[in-house]
């Protein structure tokens, strides 16, 4: 998988192993770049991720809830405007607390 910024970044997977394991990799990656990661992810699988991190991993990443900000509206302008301030806030956020940047995993 290779490491860009930018959007579109996607693999495939074969069931929940193969999935935690190329979570996994990505996530290191990212956290080996300084890069705060926030995932919205099925608490399972994050459970399954974090039991591979070590403690200073598991304080760089974050299982974010979104559900009320993608269902808060049906007027398309201002979900796209809530969802973009949503996620550059976060990025922020990461930046603040000295991070490069933020990734998000979804």
């Amino acid at each position: 998988m290779s490491n860009c910024c930018g959007k579109n970044i996607c693999f495939y997977y074969y069931g929940e192993d193969h999935l935690v394991i190329n979570l996994y990799k990505y996530i290191k990656q990212q956290i080996e770049n300084n890069n705060y990661v926030y995932l919205y992810v099925d608490e399972d699988i994050y459970k399954l991720l974090t039991n591979n991190l070590d403690l200073n991993e598991r304080l760089m990443i974050e299982n974010i809830k979104m559900s009320s900000i993608l269902m808060s509206s049906y007027n398309e302008n201002i979900n796209s405007t809530m969802i973009s301030k949503f996620f550059r806030d976060l990025k922020a956020k990461a930046s603040n607390s000295g991070f490069w940047g933020g990734c998000f995993i979804i």
